[in-house]
């Protein structure tokens, strides 16, 4: 039985540091300030599913209510027409990317669209009864996706073209393959990560546009997600571990979390990891050997009370400017230059390391 003193030495230790207890022990939590926009400051649905900045600065939101894009004062919103709205959830936007020329390639329900700028309007590309993903690649102002049917495609102004691969080691099962992610690599070659394996592609000796050589590779384990970061270099998740893609195709270990829930990972410009289960109310940040369960604290609410969030994805802007996108939680935006000085006059040294990241 622990004594009293043991008992009050705990408490101030868990009070003092903030961290909490966990299979893989004494864990330390990161109160991160953030500004909330949801419903009532514009936002046209809680429900947000990716964040993207364009050439001019703005930012798209493709959320469970269409697209919408923040100036940083005003939010305007783009609902898809009746005509393209082919399910009961036709405006949920899942993904989108721009390419060079400033037209938006996204996914909705199961319809790949086009989205112009200039006039506001929406495009179908394709019948619209395909599963689509897109991928935040281009190449002459086209877009890098993938087709259900179809496999790989090269989507344009008019339509998408397949792309054609050879494969020089057997292939993964497409029929049942769902891409993780597609990334540039060196050499000009492009990686599409699966949960099994990856392959890559490399133009043929030909005409472009008349094929790829396909390389297909097993990992030797289960992956759940996969990013890169600026410099090109590729991250998976797996069972809550983060592994390194090398491009000799050697998968190492950096660092496991414990959390075997973790289906997304995201890599910052400071070298950084941020993880969360999608369908759970958790959230970390990984720097180095450091792991930190994230939670957030409202700059226009209660500041002594700090909130889980749901995110689904992250991106950060050009300013460096964090934007976590939630499901039920709205658009939750972190400026890591901003200093609460209110929370800097409490006396406690440890409330500028807690509060001020």
């Amino acid at each position: 039985m622990y004594s009293g003193a043991v008992c009050f030495s705990l408490v101030m230790l868990l009070t003092v540091f903030p961290c909490f207890l966990s299979g893989q022990g004494l864990r330390k939590m990161a109160g991160i300030p953030v500004a909330v926009y949801t419903v009532e400051q514009g936002l046209g649905q809680s429900m947000v599913k990716q964040a993207l900045q364009d050439k001019e600065g703005l930012l798209w939101l493709a959320t469970g209510g269409g697209l919408q894009w923040f100036d940083g004062t005003h939010f305007r919103s783009f609902g898809l027409p009746e005509a393209l709205s082919h399910t009961a959830n036709g405006n949920l936007i899942r993904e989108m990317t721009e390419t060079p020329s400033g037209s938006l390639y996204l996914t909705s329900g199961s319809q790949l669209l086009r989205f112009s700028k200039a006039n506001g309007q929406f495009y179908a590309l394709g019948e619209g009864d395909q599963a689509t993903e897109v991928f935040g690649l281009t190449l002459n102002d086209r877009v890098l996706c993938w087709m259900s049917d179809d496999g790989l495609c090269w989507a344009g102004e008019t339509g998408f073209e397949k792309l054609k691969l050879e494969f020089e080691n057997g292939h993964p099962d497409f029929e049942h393959f769902m891409p993780l992610g597609a990334f540039w690599i060196s050499g000009g070659k492009l990686l599409v990560a699966g949960p099994d394996g990856y392959f890559e592609l490399s133009h043929n000796d030909r005409p472009e546009g008349m094929g790829f050589r396909a390389k297909w590779n097993l990992y030797g384990r289960s992956i759940d997600a996969a990013c890169s970061d600026q410099a090109g270099n590729i991250f998976l998740l797996s069972s809550g571990a983060i592994y390194s893609l090398g491009p000799d195709g050697l998968v190492q270990e950096l660092f496991d979390t414990g959390e075997k829930e973790l289906n997304y990972i995201y890599a910052d410009r400071q070298g950084r990891f941020w993880l969360s289960a999608s369908f759970q109310n958790l959230f970390f940040r990984v720097a180095g050997r450091q792991m930190e369960e994230v939670r957030f604290l409202n700059l226009d609410g209660n500041r002594n009370e700090t909130f889980h969030a749901q995110v689904l994805t992250v991106f950060e802007d050009r300013r460096g400017n964090f934007w976590f996108c939630t499901d039920g939680q709205g658009l939750l935006c972190h400026s890591p230059s901003r200093v609460i000085f209110d929370r800097a006059m409490t006396g406690f040294t440890r409330t500028l390391a807690f509060y001020n990241k």
